[in-house]
């Protein structure tokens, strides 16, 4: 998970990066951060529930396979349970830049598993 967020910070050119997993429970965990070391040692292992995940999700912007949430809109996340870190970089001096408070996800998940009674049909 580490190679992932350092890949997308050293590869792809974002400040930082996150890679949370779903646990068993269903909520999430910071699995790997990277782009600032005090944040890394702070964030990972923090746990942020499914509820506030699925808000996030669903009030995006559908980017193809991502989901992006401008700063204008994402204040409102910045008191929910989802560790998160930011940092107050210059603000865009174009119309088209990011801004330091713009949220880019990448859900990744695997197909839905057939169940054993259908497979064996």
């Amino acid at each position: 998970m580490q190679t992932v967020a350092d890949g997308a910070v050293h590869a792809l050119g974002y400040e930082l990066a996150c890679v949370n997993l779903v646990r068993p429970d269903g909520d999430l965990v910071v699995a790997a951060f990277s782009g600032n070391q005090a944040a890394e040692a702070l964030i990972t292992g923090r746990v942020g529930s499914r509820e506030s995940w699925d808000r996030r999700l669903n009030m995006g912007e559908q980017w193809g396979d991502l989901i992006f949430i401008p700063h204008t809109e994402g204040w409102i996340l910045d008191d929910d349970d989802v560790p998160q870190w930011y940092t107050d970089g210059p603000a865009p001096r174009f119309e088209d830049e990011w801004h330091p408070a713009d949220r880019l996800f990448a859900p990744c998940t695997r197909p839905a598993r057939r169940a054993a009674a259908t497979a064996a049909s």
